[in-house]
């Protein structure tokens, strides 16, 4: 699926043979309004957003959410879904009206950030790859809470830079992602000069 120029199934293609991976790479967008999501894309049903980027990594999601299709108040909330005030959490500082959620391969939007499940080995290998592309350090930024939502949704859109997490125990309680794996977070500026010769 290309959009403005950019073929994603071949960038997903890339990733996945570089990576090995056994999972899609999930392409994520916020939307400020719910106008702009639903003019490609049908409404998922509810559940937790690491839920919704988990099935969607299996390729059995796409779709966007609302705040109604979060069933998590401290994901909506690191999302800038809700306003509603919560303790010791991350909120992004901007109100989003919905949240996008498409294998990166069958994307018909241009991706905030691309999350991929990924081992340590996988893990090395897109850091390496960043330092010779991108000629600087990968760094991360995670807190051990909000892991899907904060640490590789909100703050890769805040900063513009990509990140990787561990998963907290929210998204390992609610989905079958592995013991083994964390969530590396690109933006589509990094991820296309990853997988660009």
């Amino acid at each position: 699926m290309a959009v403005n120029n950019i073929d994603y199934e071949e960038m997903s293609q890339k990733l996945k043979e570089m990576l090995n991976l056994d999972k899609s790479p999930v392409a994520v967008k916020l939307f400020k309004t719910e106008d702009e999501a639903k003019e490609n894309l049908s409404k998922v049903e509810p559940k937790t957003h690491c839920q919704h980027v988990f099935d969607t990594a299996m390729d059995e999601e796409c779709g966007y959410a609302t705040l109604e299709e979060q069933t998590c108040p401290r994901g909506a909330y690191a999302l800038g879904l809700t306003e509603q005030e919560m303790k010791d959490a991350y909120k992004l500082d901007e109100k989003m009206g919905a949240i996008a959620y498409a294998p990166l391969e069958k994307a018909k939007f241009v991706p905030d950030t691309i999350l991929i499940y990924g081992i340590p080995l996988q893990t090395l290998t897109i850091a390496q790859k960043y330092m010779v592309k991108c000629n600087t350090r990968f760094k991360a930024d995670f807190s051990g809470k909000q892991s899907l939502c904060a640490d590789a949704v909100s703050i890769p859109y805040k900063t513009g830079e990509s990140n990787i997490t561990f998963g907290c125990r929210g998204s390992r309680g609610f989905t079958d992602i592995k013991p083994e794996e964390m969530i590396i977070s690109l933006t589509l500026k990094d991820a296309q000069a990853i997988v660009n010769d």
